[in-house]
Formats: structure tokens, sequence, C-alpha cells
């Protein structure tokens, strides 16, 4: 039995082998007037005709009588395909793996920006608390490249002072002229928009009325871009923020207090592109 199995396995294996073998060869019918025809036998009737189909499909049937010998002979070009080694499963995979990392690499031309910062500085009156604050901001911005300048429109929200619990609201205007196209690219920036006062006081005054300024925020910085194939890169500058916070305040007392800070502040801000 155990012989038997054998027997088959090798006769399978061998039929294999034929038919890789018969790739390489082509069929070949000879006239007795001379020329010759090559191509596939479909059809084989010893005494009476055989029918032949060509690379392209078409079907031709010679009669016997014109018929001086059927052979076939090695065909290099089909040698030669049949030489090029098919991409195992573990390549396809990976290929497919490649491409679908690439898929999450996006294309747009409009790229988000999501930075975070931290400021220091004195405002000009020490009236309404210390003159030295610390602060800190978060701003989201949509970046495009016009030109040669990357131009951004977002929203700044910032906690001014941390003793007086002041907040503005802004929407801002972002122009940046990147210096190359490496992979360590600085730029310069300028920030400016209007600003809102807004939350309440870590005081007893009341704020009864707000007003609307305007931010300036000139900085410079570093763009560290992605490695080649990925995507999202990081931003730093440094720069120095101009704001006028404006608001009206009713004391516990009844007394009504113009305010006018002008915040002067050294700000270090981080981000990510994408």
């Amino acid at each position: 039995m155990r012989q038997s199995v054998f027997f088959f396995l090798f006769l399978f294996n061998l039929s294999l082998s034929a038919q890789q073998l018969a790739k390489e060869y082509i069929d070949v019918v000879y006239f007795v007037g001379g020329g010759s025809y090559e191509g596939t036998i479909l059809e084989y009737t010893y005494g009476d005709k055989v029918v032949f189909v060509n690379e392209v499909g078409d079907l031709k049937e010679f009669d016997w009588v014109d018929i001086k010998r059927v052979n076939f002979r090695l065909d290099k070009d089909r040698l030669q395909e049949l030489s090029i080694p098919s991409r195992t499963n573990d390549q396809q995979e990976a290929t497919s793996l490649e491409e679908l990392d690439k898929a999450f690499i996006p294309s747009r031309k409009t790229r988000h920006q999501l930075t975070g910062a931290i400021s220091l500085g004195r405002n000009s009156s020490s009236r309404f608390g210390p003159s030295t604050t610390i602060g800190g901001s978060f701003g989201y911005h949509l970046i495009r490249q016009v030109a040669f300048l990357n131009v951004g429109l977002g929203l700044d929200v910032s906690l001014m002072s941390q003793t007086r619990g002041e907040n503005v609201g802004a929407g801002t205007l972002q122009l940046e002229v990147p210096i190359g196209k490496k992979k360590l690219r600085p730029f310069f920036r300028f920030e400016t928009g209007p600003t809102y006062p807004f939350g309440s006081l870590s005081t007893e005054d009341e704020v009864s009325d707000r007003k609307i300024t305007v931010l300036y925020h000139p900085s410079i910085g570093v763009e560290f871009a992605p490695p080649k194939d990925g995507w999202g890169s990081l931003v730093f500058d440094l720069g120095y923020r101009f704001l006028d916070s404006r608001f009206t305040v009713t004391t516990f007392t009844l007394d009504v207090v113009e305010r006018n800070i002008q915040y002067r502040r050294l700000v270090l801000r981080g981000g990510i592109r994408f």
C-alpha cells in the first residue's frame, strides 16, 4: 500500500513538471510546399486535419494533404517569462501593508496645527496685583502654503495672569516665512488678530464691560519635518506678544474702574502640524 502511494505521488509530480515544461514550447506545422505556422494545437485528426490557435486567438484549420509534419520547438520568450519568479504570499502581504501605510499619509494642501505655550512677563501697571505674571495659551490653526508663505487662520485662548485669572480669546492670522526645505526648517512668523477678554475675575470685582483690542506677536522658530514618506511635523517658536486687555469692573464698594492692562509677554510655544 505504501509503495502504491509513493508511486502515485511520483506520477503526480512528474505530471506537474511536464505541464511546466510544456509552457516553454510552441507547436509548429510544416507544409508540403514550404513554410510553417506556429501556435497551439486544439485538434489533431490523423489523415484528416489539424486545428491551430495562435497567440492572438485566431483559429486555423489545415488539411492533412497539405501538411508535411507537425513538430514543436522551444520558445525563448516563453522561457524568459517563466523564469521571472512570481511574488510570494509574504511579499504580496508586505506590499499590501506598505500601500496601507501610504494610504494614511494625507495628501491635502491644508494642514492642521495644534500648539501650546507658556508666557512670562510684566504688565505696565501694578495697581491691580503683581506686575510679573505667568500665563499660558492653547491655539488651533489651519495652515496652507501660499506662494513662499505659510498662511494660517485659527483661534487662540490665553490665560494672561495666574493670580488674577484674566482670560483672553483671539481670532488670529499667522504669516510665516520658512527658510529652506531641509528636515530642519527655520522660519519667521508674525501673528495678529482681534482679542476679547472673557471669564470672571478671581477677585470680588464684577466685569461690566469688555472691549475688543488687537494683539501683535512676532517670533522666530524652527520646524522639524517628518521623515521620508512620513507625516506630521513639530514646530517650536520663541517670540514676544503685545496685548492690551481693556474692560470695566465694578468693585464691591460700587466703584467703577476702567482697566487697561498692557501685557508684554515672552512666549515659548510648541506644537504639531499634520
